[in-house]
């Protein structure tokens, strides 16, 4: 995968902030991680978004130089990119697609069914669906925590695998269309 500025920051602040906590004696939930990135994309207008990060080596600077778009970006390709992972490694996946999104659905059916929106549907209405529907933007939040700081798949998920072309093309997409809507991606 290409060297992405954005996740760097993301990772660094988690990382960052994983370990002030824990020098403070503090737990290490993946719902704190999960909270901290919700706040940041709900309340992106208010000057105190990035509170949930440390100020530890400017982890909460760091990201308050994001966009909430930019992490939309990353959550999009962190579906992507667990798609190609999971197909690569033969992990758990869903079996079928439903035609409509609902909470209870298990964590994988949710990861296939994002995969099939940013897939088939213009990134426009995948931006719109996620900053109007918290359900998906919780699935999205979930998985992109769990996946990278909780489940050990960071490392492979970030090397390079073979991605199909629909894979490859996923995410060039989200890159292009992110990259020209934020001019920082």
């Amino acid at each position: 995968m290409r060297n992405n500025n954005t996740l760097k920051i993301l990772d660094d602040a988690v990382r960052d902030t994983k370990e002030s906590r824990k020098i403070k004696g503090k737990s290490d939930e993946p719902s704190y991680y999960y909270g901290a990135l919700k706040q940041f994309i709900k309340h992106y207008d208010n000057p105190q978004r990035a509170f949930g990060f440390t100020k530890y080596n400017g982890a909460r600077y760091a990201v308050d130089t994001l966009t909430k778009e930019d992490v939309y970006g990353e959550l999009l390709k962190n579906i992507v990119k667990l798609k190609a992972f999971k197909d690569e490694y033969n992990k758990a996946q869903a079996l079928a697609v439903s035609d409509y999104f609902t909470p209870d659905m298990h964590p994988y059916e949710q990861e296939e069914w994002l995969f099939h929106q940013i897939m088939y549907y213009p990134l426009d209405g995948i931006n719109e669906m996620i900053s109007k529907n918290d359900d998906i933007l919780n699935s999205l939040l979930s998985s992109f925590v769990n996946s990278r700081y909780y489940s050990g798949y960071k490392d492979e998920i970030d090397d390079e695998m073979n991605l199909t072309d629909q894979e490859q093309d996923c995410l060039d997409n989200i890159e292009s269309y992110y990259k020209k809507n934020t001019h920082k991606f």
